[in-house]
């Protein structure tokens, strides 16, 4: 199945000269038809995927997907829209941040898919490290696995300056991480392709055991 058009690439690359309610208005059938609506049918098909992994999985494409209104409330930067559109695809939806799930984002530059752990408290932050501390063979074996390197690189996100004592024995740097992110880019001509929910959650799949390792040292 195909879910998206080049007018759907073209209406993304138009979006950053032309934000403002004016013309997105005027512009918002054809959002609705080539963007939204096909987002929309894209999450639900890899909310249908995910429950090979999480079988009760209970949401909709609506629990999931971010609106592309931004909130300029304290930003210096007051245009109305976002340059991207994106969901957060978990067993809580756009809510969940710490569950096994994928954030996909597509805009006129690339088309990403994310997984990991992104917005931590400091207490889970510590859960994660205890987990690492633990299982340092364990993590360092998925962190290395072939496929894993292939399609995401790294783990990525903000580093204390310092390690802690009880934690200077780990070899791994990412002891010092405060997130565990990581993410592959295509560009965004990927959104085209057919079958593009099964190539999105084959990635999905590579990232899981790891994904899994982050998710479970939070509970």
């Amino acid at each position: 199945m195909k879910f998206f058009t080049s007018d759907s690439i073209q209406f993304l690359k138009e979006l950053p000269a032309n934000n403002h309610k004016e013309w997105f208005d005027s512009q918002k059938p054809r959002y609705e038809r080539v963007l939204k609506k096909p987002f929309y049918e894209l999450v639900t098909a890899l909310i249908n995927r995910m429950k090979k992994h999480i079988p009760d999985i209970d949401i909709e494409a609506k629990d999931c997907v971010f609106r592309i209104n931004r909130d300029v409330r304290f930003s210096k930067d007051k245009s109305p829209y976002k340059i991207y559109i994106s969901a957060l695809i978990s067993e809580n939806g756009r809510k969940d941040f710490t569950g096994i799930g994928f954030y996909i984002e597509f805009s006129a530059e690339y088309f990403r898919i994310y997984s990991g752990l992104y917005e931590l408290s400091t207490q889970q932050i510590e859960h994660v490290r205890r987990a690492i501390l633990t299982n340092e063979k364990q993590f360092t074996q998925l962190i290395n696995e072939t496929k894993f390197v292939e399609t995401f690189g790294t783990v990525r996100g903000e580093k204390y300056k310092k390690t802690p004592k009880e934690y200077v024995s780990v070899q791994t740097d990412l002891i010092t991480n405060k997130q565990f992110y990581f993410f592959t880019e295509m560009q965004p001509e990927f959104a085209l392709e057919d079958n593009l929910d099964e190539k999105i959650f084959q990635k999905f799949e590579i990232a899981l055991p790891l994904s899994t390792f982050l998710s479970e040292a939070l509970s």
